[in-house]
């Protein structure tokens, strides 16, 4: 008996929870064929934080949905900038609704998707300026974005670049040079724009300066000096004395020559055998051919070009000279981290 009851609780709260999921599923199907969106909405912001967690990308598609039929924006946006940051306009499931309101809300839901500005992937490109001796003139960041979009780069207090993003892949460059001077965490803002929409999403670069001390300097082994010590009287030389080395160098190489070898410095004095360095007419057109094939073949190939690896960590060398002149190696990290999104005021 006690197995039974083991059994039957679970079972009980299963379909506890699954009266309640059609209840609500229910409840705002038959608001929304009504047309009463205002109801609609109301019950919404009243009921659900008591709605399973896996619905939620559903409840904030049918807000964004609900609001935009009241004509209230300001909520819509907020509503659009959740779902879509947060759940990437997927997860949502509207099979319990009616047949009207399914295809307006699909429809509605539809124009977004191809429109909102969604950023996939950020990261940082590595380029040639990482290998230089000189600290990063810029910095290029790469982007993957959903669709087309008009931007605008800033650092909170100026415009630094703008533009049209298309859908896919874009970079963009900040300038470093000054940003590698200390280390410290510097914040940058795009401003995405679809319609009358605009999204601000945010971004900084935390960079942390290494400056490692000047080597000390090796003493070079000293080598046999010579010297001439000379002793005048009255403008005549009356003694001379002088130094030489203790060793001198044998640059004598050891080597014996070949027999039978002649040595010309200056070349052959016969002209070579031109036939014996040529090639002739039909093998050349046959090699013309055949790289006129592997050009065409090359250029019809329908395989899309990789995409560009980008990094959220960066490592360089640079070198650095101090107040006093000395020569010091600066070693520096590059992070990118992305913040949040949200709307701009309306």
């Amino acid at each position: 008996m006690k197995k039974n009851k083991a059994f039957f609780i679970p079972l009980i709260l299963i379909l506890f929870c699954a009266h309640l999921s059609a209840q609500w599923q229910g409840d705002l199907s038959s608001l929304l064929e009504a047309r009463d969106y205002r109801s609609a909405i109301s019950y919404l912001e009243n009921n659900s934080d008591q709605i399973d967690e896996m619905f939620r990308p559903t409840l904030l598609a049918l807000r964004c949905y609900t609001y935009n039929r009241l004509n209230d924006k300001q909520n819509e946006y907020d509503s659009l900038v959740e779902y879509y940051e947060k759940y990437r306009g997927g997860g949502r499931y509207l099979g319990f609704l009616g047949q009207w309101t399914l295809a307006q809300l699909s429809a509605y839901l539809y124009r977004w998707d191809n429109r909102y500005p969604l950023v996939k992937e950020m990261g940082l490109i590595r380029t040639g300026v990482y290998d230089s001796s000189y600290p990063p003139g810029e910095i290029t960041i790469g982007l993957e974005i959903e669709n087309d979009a008009l931007y605008k780069l800033s650092d909170g207090e100026k415009t630094l670049e703008g533009g049209l993003f298309k859908k896919g892949y874009n970079a963009v460059r900040v300038e470093s040079a000054r940003l590698f001077d200390r280390s410290g965490t510097h914040r940058f803002f795009f401003e995405l724009k679809a319609g009358d929409l605009v999204l601000i999403k945010e971004f900084s670069l935390d960079i942390s300066v290494v400056s490692a001390l000047p080597p000390k300097p090796v003493e070079r082994a000293r080598g046999s000096m010579e010297y001439k010590l000379s002793l005048y009287l009255g403008g005549r030389m009356v003694a001379s004395s002088t130094r030489l080395p203790a060793d001198k160098p044998d640059w004598s190489m050891g080597l014996k020559p070949t027999p039978g070898l002649k040595f010309e410095p200056f070349g052959p004095k016969e002209d070579p055998d031109p036939a014996q360095n040529s090639v002739s007419i039909f093998q050349a057109a046959a090699l013309a051919n055949e790289l006129v094939k592997l050009f065409k073949k090359d250029q019809e190939s329908d395989l899309p070009a990789p995409p560009i690896r980008k990094y959220q960590r960066i490592e360089t060398k640079f070198l650095r000279w101090d107040e006093e002149g000395r020569e010091r190696d600066v070693e520096a990290e590059i992070v990118l981290k992305t913040g949040y999104a949200w709307r701009s005021s309306i």
